[in-house]
């Protein structure tokens, strides 16, 4: 996995004006101590979500002919029964922002694996196979163009952010994964040139894919502006000054000398 961390464009600044607009909320004059980095998220918990979708449905048959002769595997029924899902995060990038006047838009790069992870895992046929084994229309592959995924691959992901005022952020990766839980009941032959078909009984069949994303987690301390103390302090020590002087040149015109404890 390749990350990268570049400063924001025009286009990516327009991209981000919404969360800009959040995040100038922390921006004001002051000086800033960046807060602890905020720590990675725990997994989530599983949830999962019954479907009970059959998609193919059929009975074992002992008669289907056998065109190639040889030991075919064959799906009659599948039903998909349930999808659980979570998510899990791991450290990408980090990143601080000390202004107090000045968000900062960045760009986060980095190359991502995404889709069915185990798609040819099982030779099983959804349909008769026509060569001997390994069949070549896999049961994996039919699933994913069922469910919508496909075989994994991958790519390049980019994403804008936005760092606030006086924050720390940690840069995640994001990783949505998915089970998908399969019922299937599959007949196979045996002797090859008579077709003799055995019925294999129920399998459950586990298909996994995963899903990544970017995600920024910030930390926000409060930029520090003098207080009106030190202020009043100051003019307070500038006024009694004048004063002090006042009353030297007073007593200077009336003969008096002043020494520097007369006025303490």
């Amino acid at each position: 996995m390749k990350l990268l961390l570049s400063a924001g464009l025009s286009v990516i600044g327009m991209l981000v004006l919404s969360e800009s607009a959040w995040a100038n909320a922390n921006c004001k004059p002051g000086s800033c101590t960046p807060p602890q980095l905020p720590p990675v998220p725990p997994e989530t918990q599983k949830v999962k979500t019954p479907v009970n979708k059959v998609i193919k449905n059929g009975n074992f048959s002992a008669s289907i002919p056998d065109p190639s002769n040889d030991d075919d595997s064959f799906v009659y029924y599948l039903e998909h029964i349930s999808t659980t899902q979570w998510k899990t995060y791991s450290s990408a990038l980090q990143q601080t922002n000390s202004s107090c006047t000045d968000c900062k838009d960045v760009k986060v790069s980095e190359e991502v694996t995404s889709g069915w992870s185990n798609s040819t895992a099982v030779g099983f046929n959804l349909g008769l196979s026509l060569g001997a084994p390994p069949a070549t229309t896999t049961l994996g592959a039919q699933i994913s163009q069922t469910i919508g995924y496909t075989a994994s691959k991958t790519f390049k992901l980019e994403v804008p952010f936005t760092l606030d005022c006086c924050s720390s952020n940690r840069f995640v990766e994001e990783i949505v994964n998915e089970e998908f839980e399969f019922l299937q009941k599959w007949q196979r032959d045996d002797l090859g040139i008579l077709s003799n078909w055995t019925d294999m009984g129920e399998l459950i069949y586990i298909a996994r894919a995963e899903t990544p994303g970017l995600a920024k987690i910030s930390a926000l301390a409060p930029c520090e502006v003098p207080g009106p103390f030190p202020v009043m302090g100051i003019a307070a020590a500038f006024g009694y000054s004048r004063k002090l002087r006042a009353r030297i040149r007073s007593n200077a015109v009336h003969g008096v000398h002043a020494s520097p404890t007369q006025y303490m």
